[in-house]
């Protein structure tokens, strides 16, 4: 007879076995932000992860929630939810960080000249991907293509040095 301890092992090396996602959730509506912390979420943290959109001013959420008031990753401090997301999750890469510094533009520079070349290019892009889109996963699609895009021409730039 398995007790209540050997059940549990058992799940969990079933988990461990078949992969396990971790769910992150934040309140429907995208912009830039929220675009770039998903994209991050999804090639860094966790591939499999499910993101869920919930009703703004829902606070109780599945999972670990971003980008909404209650919750640590979110823009605050001067800091994106981007930024948050490589702290907490301890990712440290060369081109993130530079992709940090052109997120963090954007997302905390409103009313000021852009200090990165990128910033205002990426912002109109991303922004017309918003607009343009019908639904929260063509606006993830679109978008993580630019994304990979500019990871890559970062990563090209960086080689050449």
């Amino acid at each position: 007879m398995l007790n209540k301890v050997s059940i549990g092992i058992i799940l969990l090396l079933i988990l461990l076995r078949n992969g396990y996602a971790e769910t992150f959730s934040t309140w429907k509506g995208m912009e830039l932000d929220k675009c770039a912390s998903i994209w991050l979420i999804k090639n860094y943290v966790d591939k499999s992860a499910v993101i869920k959109f919930y009703p703004r001013d829902t606070f109780k959420m599945d999972g670990t929630s971003f980008d909404v008031p209650v919750s640590d990753l979110r823009s605050r401090e001067g800091k994106s939810t981007f930024t948050h997301i490589l702290e907490k999750y301890k990712i440290n890469n060369s081109i993130l960080n530079i992709f940090k510094k052109i997120i963090q533009d954007i997302e905390t520079n409103i009313s000021g000249d852009k200090v990165t070349s990128e910033s205002a290019g990426l912002n109109a892009i991303v922004n017309g991907i918003i607009v343009s889109s019908k639904s929260n996963d063509e606006i993830m699609g679109k978008s993580f293509v630019v994304f990979d895009g500019l990871y890559a021409d970062i990563e090209n730039r960086l080689k050449k040095r």
